[in-house]
């Protein structure tokens, strides 16, 4: 069963998903999706972790800024820490992410050294720009949905196309499918694009590389040779830039790879927990 909370943090309301027994993992999910899009790795994780997964505001899910907010990723940062010191305030965790889910995972190491003891992150580039080098229309759209509304909404809609449903081709979920495919669809049409399109803007202009280079926490890299939304030479650079890093470099793997490999990805991080 997936167990659903929210959580008050004074500035921020965040939703979590949790489910399972055994060691802390904390999950951060990619660009745009929720907490709930997780559950499908249950019958790998559990027994053995206690996994809980959070909801980013602005994105999918159950999580909103209760005041005015400028939706960039440090700020996100923050929400994750604020969560993890609410939630393990005696406890030392794994952390994990893919895509944005994955910087997230690293800063939440680079904030708190001694509570995340390990990082498991996928398709995590060093800088938000290296998202422009497969993908340059793309991110001149999202450019310019930012300033136009209505541009903003039919990228909504191409998304739900391209990324929602292909998801939905690809997780096995067990007998809860039909309550969680349709809380995820109707979580994706609660987006709001102005405040993804001002945190996408914003996440193009990062550079992470002065984060990385901090952090002493073990990391364990998963880069796919055949993503396309982040090429293979800017993982490359992240593990680089990682003092203390494992990194796994897969042929066949591409940006959904957690989705696509769910036995492999969780078989990742029981023989590195």
């Amino acid at each position: 069963m997936l167990n659903q909370q929210v959580i008050d943090l004074g500035y921020v309301k965040v939703g979590i998903s949790s489910f399972g027994e055994g060691r802390p993992l904390f999950l951060i999910p990619g660009f745009p999706f929720s907490s709930k899009s997780y559950y499908f790795l249950k019958p790998y994780l559990d027994p053995g972790f206690q996994v809980t997964a959070i909801d980013l505001p602005g994105m999918m899910g159950n999580s909103e800024f209760k005041q005015e907010a400028a939706y960039t990723i440090i700020e996100y940062a923050k929400v994750v820490v604020d969560t993890i010191k609410i939630l393990y305030p005696d406890q030392q965790i794994l952390v994990g992410g893919a895509s944005i889910g994955g910087i997230l995972s690293l800063l939440a190491a680079y904030y708190l050294p001694t509570k995340v003891t390990r990082v498991f992150a996928v398709a995590t580039p060093p800088q938000g720009c290296a998202f422009e080098e497969n993908n340059r229309n793309l991110a001149v759209a999202i450019r310019l949905a930012w300033r136009i509304p209505l541009l903003g909404h039919l990228l909504k809609q191409w998304l739900f196309h391209f990324r929602i449903i292909k998801m939905d081709q690809l997780i096995q979920f067990d007998t809860d499918l039909p309550e969680i495919k349709k809380n995820l669809i109707n979580e994706y049409w609660s987006l709001n694009p102005p405040n993804v399109m001002k945190f996408l803007c914003d996440f193009f202009q990062q550079d992470f590389t002065k984060y990385y280079r901090m952090i002493q926490t073990p990391v364990v890299l998963i880069g796919g040779m055949k993503d396309k939304t982040f090429p293979i030479a800017s993982i490359r650079e992240t593990a680089v830039s990682l003092v203390n890093c494992k990194y796994i470099e897969l042929p066949d793997a591409d940006h959904l790879f957690v989705v696509k490999n769910p036995q492999l990805f969780t078989q990742i991080i029981k023989e590195n927990s």
